[in-house]
């Protein structure tokens, strides 16, 4: 990934080129063995020894995960672009997330790739993985939507209160996971907190 600028994730993949941790998290007993965020737990080793690092931002989640009580790992659906731009600007994260939130809620679209986005939201579950977003709603840049399971222990105040949460990607992984608390620099972190407490 070509980036251009320091950003607030530099010092965290610098922290994780030098050790990556090798224990990733089981599944939470609610999980069924065929449902297809299972991949994220089985490539959970994968993308924690050669994930990289990208901003991630909730478009959706479980209306538990915003309240501190609850259980303990739930769905979201989060947006993610691995292009740098992100790095120095996350917040276009959040403007394509308000386009696809207008497009979904109208009668479902015509051109193929939102309504491929329409189809999967109309479920009962999104279990999307790298959902690719039409470039025209992401001002050209490449943007993916993908269903994550979300640890509390990995949100700065246990529940979610901020949108913008460091997500692990790989081409070769049909998952993407939220970088475990343990493995931020503390800068990030720092980050986290101050953008969840306000």
């Amino acid at each position: 990934m070509k980036r251009s600028r320091p950003s607030l994730l530099d010092a965290t993949r610098d922290q994780l080129d030098e050790a990556r941790p090798v224990s990733p998290r089981g599944a939470p007993y609610w999980l069924r063995d065929d449902d297809p965020l299972q991949r994220q737990v089985k490539g959970s080793q994968k993308l924690l020894e050669r994930g990289d690092l990208v901003w991630g931002y909730v478009h959706g989640a479980n209306r538990a995960l915003f309240g501190p009580i609850g259980e303990w790992v739930l769905p979201a659906i989060v947006l993610h672009g691995e292009e740098g731009v992100f790095d120095e600007a996350p917040h276009r994260l959040e403007w394509v997330s308000g386009r696809l939130g207008e497009i979904l809620a109208g009668k479902p679209p015509r051109e193929p790739g939102l309504r491929r986005i329409h189809d999967a939201f109309s479920g009962e579950e999104f279990r999307e993985v790298r959902l690719a977003v039409p470039r025209r709603l992401a001002d050209g840049l490449t943007v993916f939507l993908s269903a994550v399971l979300v640890a509390r222990a990995d949100l700065p105040l246990g529940h979610l209160a901020c949108p913008y949460v460091p997500l692990l990607v790989h081409p070769k992984v049909p998952a993407v996971m939220l970088l475990p608390t343990a493995n931020r620099a503390p800068d990030l972190q720092r980050a986290l907190v101050r953008l969840s407490a306000s």
